[in-house]
């Protein structure tokens, strides 16, 4: 587990002490559980979209390196003709 993690979980834990003496369970829909069965999906779809953006700045630059490839290599045999036409 990650430090990260960890202080998410105790901070979690530090909040949620002030309010629970105020209200109940009851008063939220679905209870805690559903709540934390909530921010589980939640961590779940928001690695997902971190992974794929993640494959898509990679597809982008490898995109990017071969546009830049095609253009030197263009760049390169028109010079060529260039120069036999000249002879």
């Amino acid at each position: 587990m990650s430090r990260r993690t960890e202080a998410t979980k105790d901070e979690v834990g530090s909040h949620d002490t002030t309010h629970a003496s105020v209200g109940s369970e009851s008063q939220v829909p679905g209870g805690l559980s559903a709540l934390i069965e909530e921010a589980g999906a939640l961590h779940r779809t928001l690695s997902d979209a971190r992974v794929r953006a993640g494959r898509l700045v990679a597809a982008l630059r490898r995109h990017r390196r071969r546009e830049r490839l095609v253009d030197t290599t263009l760049a390169s045999l028109r010079a060529l003709e260039l120069q036999d036409v000249a002879r």
